[in-house]
């Protein structure tokens, strides 16, 4: 008996052998029940890998190649997205630091949660931490291999454990880093053209001047900080959206980039977007007035002229989104758009927008109230001191903010109705009340005066008996004719001076549409002095006076040589807010052809005064 049981033994152990060679010949390592086990096992650490995998895959996506955003980063989407291009500086990453950061995120994210396996199966699970995980970023997909020494119920499983993610990755990555190379490539190659694009929405403006002229007397140009802030986020925003990839260029007004760096990206459509809580603060302003006529000797051009050429600054951070087709998440990253002065601007590091320091933490202070001619406080009002904006008036006038400590251009404006106030003024004296008045329309008659003198023998142009009423002579004047009639041949030029700023306003009866182009060179005007004079008008339609007090000087011209012939001067006229029609008498020299032009000036001033009392050289109506 007791051999009979040892032979059945030994039959028992050797089937037992049999069917372990037998299973393992067929490729599994343990008995049938415990393989099943292992390929669940199996199954749920390769599960853990996958979700490690994609939760991975979408940080770094979002993150443009980041698990943790670096410093040099903006905000959007609630998360940071790097910047790779900082003016003219790659700062990008490149595929083997992201390859690295899919391992480190893959497998501490395996370790983390490998762990509710074993608390599953227990003791019967023997989990080793990582110990190795290769990345593989391929064209369409990401194929990952974890090393994870794992045996369960003593049964080892075979390592190491291999999954695939699909996903465009590797082109959204290929995309950015050709993105950057062309971007920083010189300008002149078609490089920076987000600035260069920048530039051009800047010229197109309709909000924001860049260059020109202003040839109406009294106009001007008046840019708070606020307007020129608004209008850079303007241009901002238009250069974004008309903005096209993988196109040549539709005109000028519409941008695009045909490749980058040689490539196309056909089935990509990124998008441009601003991080969040951007916006443009500006503390430059721009002050510029039109009150200075052109003169070329001995010719002056008709019209007031100043040439202007505004140069803006910004910097702002730009997002670029792509979406991955597989995945469906997208990948950001971000450059910074640099104009300095119209121009790609270089930097070191990120930096504030240019100019914005400027006029901050000023040493000053200046409090300003602004009113009327009725004394009225003027709301709205703005004030400019230097190249420093100072502020806006409220409701009961007054403008309070900080200025720079010296003496420089304080200008004053309200509305293109008013007048403005522009003079040169010390930080020490600027308190006090403004008054700004506003510019009438009215039409300017224009007039000059021949005075006649009879009795007398004398016309020696040093002559008493030509100026002096009470000569000591016994053929001194009879009487005096005084007669006003229109300027028919003759040249005006009035020009009203204020006596609160010193700012000249001229009234000329040049007419602009009979002038003729070439007396812009000088050698022509100074040739043809008659020809372009333009001198036809007797009215003259005027709307860039403010109401105020002035002195005025008025000069009559002989259009053939620009020879004085005629003058007066009037010293603190008022212009009021009503006028409607404005009556300029401008008494002529006469026949004292070789007097100085300053004896013939006090000459007809006397004989103004003395001989032709009715006649008002400024007649307001």
């Amino acid at each position: 008996m007791r051999a009979q049981a040892s032979f059945i033994l030994i039959i028992g152990i050797l089937l037992v052998i049999a069917i372990v060679i037998y299973y393992a010949s067929q490729g599994f390592v343990s008995p049938p029940v415990v393989g099943e086990e292992q390929k669940m096992v199996q199954e749920m650490i390769e599960g853990i890998i996958t979700s490690g995998t994609e939760l991975s895959l979408r940080a770094i996506e979002l993150q443009g190649g980041y698990l943790i955003p670096p410093n040099e980063s903006v905000a959007f989407m609630n998360m940071g997205v790097p910047y790779w291009q900082i003016c003219q500086n790659d700062i990008s990453p490149n595929l083997d630091e992201v390859k690295e950061r899919f391992e480190i995120s893959i497998g501490y994210y395996v370790n983390i949660h490998a762990q509710d396996i074993k608390d599953f199966f227990g003791k019967n699970l023997s989990l080793s931490n990582v110990s190795r995980v290769d990345v593989n970023i391929l064209n369409n997909k990401i194929d990952v291999s974890v090393y994870m020494p794992t045996k369960f119920r003593g049964y080892p499983i075979s390592q190491p454990y291999r999954i695939s993610v699909p996903t465009k990755f590797k082109e959204l990555f290929e995309f950015a880093k050709d993105t950057v190379a062309e971007i920083n490539k010189a300008p002149s190659q078609g490089g920076r053209f987000f600035e260069t694009f920048t530039v051009a929405s800047l010229y197109h403006s309709k909000y924001l001047p860049t260059f020109g002229f202003l040839t109406k007397c009294g106009e001007y140009i008046r840019l708070t900080p606020q307007d020129i802030s608004h209008g850079l986020y303007d241009i901002i925003t238009y250069t974004m959206t008309h903005f096209l990839w993988w196109q040549q260029m539709p005109d000028s007004r519409t941008y695009a980039v045909e490749r980058v760096n040689g490539k196309q990206y056909l089935d990509l459509s990124p998008g441009l977007f601003l991080p969040q809580g951007f916006d443009v603060k500006s503390s430059g302003s721009v002050s510029i007035k039109n009150n200075k006529w052109l003169a070329y000797t001995p010719i002056p051009i008709p019209r007031c002229h100043t040439a202007y050429n505004i140069e803006y600054s910004v910097a702002y951070p730009l997002v670029i989104k792509t979406k991955d087709s597989e995945t469906g998440y997208d990948f950001n990253f971000a450059i910074y758009v640099n104009v300095d002065g119209m121009e790609p601007g270089d930097c070191d590091v990120i930096t504030t927008i240019p100019g914005e320091e400027a006029c901050t933490e000023l040493p000053c202070s200046a409090s300003i109230r602004v009113v009327d001619c009725s004394g009225n406080p003027l709301e709205g009002a703005v004030a400019y001191f230097g190249d420093c904006f100072v502020g806006e008036s409220g409701s009961n006038g007054y403008i309070n903010g900080e200025i720079l400590c010296g003496t420089y251009q304080l200008d004053i404006y309200y509305s293109d109705e008013y007048g403005y106030y522009s003079k040169s003024i010390s930080s020490t004296n600027i308190d006090g009340t403004y008054v700004l008045c506003k510019k009438p329309e009215f039409t300017a008659y224009l007039n000059e005066v021949d005075i006649v003198d009879h009795g007398h023998e004398y016309d020696d142009p040093v002559s008493c008996h030509q100026c002096v009423p009470d000569c000591p002579d016994p053929f001194d004047y009879q009487w005096t004719d005084c007669s006003s009639n229109p300027v028919t041949d003759k040249c005006v030029i009035v020009i009203f001076t204020s006596t609160q700023t010193g700012e000249p306003y001229p009234i000329m009866n040049s007419d602009p549409e009979n002038f003729s182009g070439a007396c812009l060179n000088l050698s022509y005007a100074e040739d043809n002095p008659a020809e372009c004079s333009g001198c036809t008008l007797h009215r003259v339609d005027v709307d860039n006076i403010p109401a105020g007090e002035y002195d005025v000087v008025a000069e009559l011209r002989d259009p053939a040589d620009y020879r004085l012939v005629g003058y007066f001067e009037v010293d603190n006229f008022n212009l009021p807010e009503n006028t409607k029609e404005l009556h300029i008498s401008i008494p002529k020299f006469g026949s004292n052809l070789g007097a100085p032009e300053q004896w013939q000036k006090d000459c007809i001033k006397n004989k103004v005064e003395t001989h032709c009392p009715s006649i008002e050289l400024l007649r307001q109506v």
